[in-house]
């Protein structure tokens, strides 16, 4: 059976710091829609749902667009399940969730905010309002645990940012056996190579320099630094525990195993 489209989702803050949603994007657009395995995204492969819920530059219309795009198509959304059309359930496409721990999303999406939502607060400010599920396309556990709790239906890979971290090779096969496509042996390391940070952070299609550029904010980047654990460095010891006890009332009785 052919594949007619691609679902990638994760709340908009887990994509943040977007080498995470740079990586699986790029390595999904490249298995579906590249059949000669060019592995260099130049082009825009993809369509944004709902990709913010004003208007931001001159944004066409999300839907249309989806709709013309032709098969297979690969689409982003940041909407919870329920929020999803009825049809993702019945025809069932392939649908990737994308994973972060809340500890570094809440410092990526504080930077995000001050370079597209003009946020000129504190980071301690920011993740207040973050703990209280007040930030933009909150709440977090909530959206998270949706997917997490149907990860059993076989349309569904629940990718975590760590694991592409730590073995991107690993999760490059993952994605590839879920999306029915195989990939060159002798193609793999230039895949890789392709979905490193330091080549995500320079491609024009993924990077939002041009916007960047546009809203004048010469200081800052939407792609910093692509780590894992930066909260280690920047979060107070009251605001981890505070972070613990948060996740922990929403994970109690859950076997979510990826929070730390």
């Amino acid at each position: 059976m052919s594949l007619t489209f691609c679902l990638i989702v994760s709340l908009t803050s887990n994509l943040i710091m977007s080498s995470s949603i740079c990586f699986i994007v790029s390595l999904a657009s490249n298995l579906i829609l590249s059949s000669s395995f060019c592995f260099m995204v130049t082009s825009s492969l993809m369509c944004f749902i709902l990709f913010m819920i004003y208007v931001w530059f001159d944004m066409a219309d999300s839907i249309t667009a989806a709709e013309e795009l032709p098969s297979p198509r690969l689409i982003k959304s940041h909407l919870p399940p329920d929020l999803l059309p009825s049809e993702i359930w019945t025809v069932k496409p392939k649908l990737l969730y994308v994973y972060r721990n809340p500890k570094d999303v809440a410092i990526s999406y504080c930077h995000h905010y001050r370079l597209f939502n003009e946020y000129t607060g504190s980071q301690d400010l920011f993740i207040e309002a973050f703990l209280q599920d007040k930030v933009m396309f909150s709440p977090f556990w909530k959206h998270v645990l949706a997917y997490w709790n149907r990860r059993d239906l076989p349309q569904l890979k629940f990718i975590t940012f760590d694991d592409m971290k730590k073995d991107l090779r690993s999760v490059l096969k993952s994605v590839a056996e879920h999306l029915n496509v195989t990939i060159p042996a002798d193609r793999e390391d230039e895949v890789l190579d392709h979905l490193s940070f330091a080549r995500m952070s320079k491609n024009p299609m993924v990077n939002f320099e041009a916007e960047r550029k546009e809203m004048g904010k010469l200081d800052q980047h939407f792609i910093r630094k692509g780590e894992t654990g930066q909260w280690k460095k920047t979060l107070s010891e009251e605001l981890v525990k505070r972070f613990d006890s948060w996740s922990n009332s929403f994970l109690a009785g859950s076997d979510f195993p990826y929070y730390s």
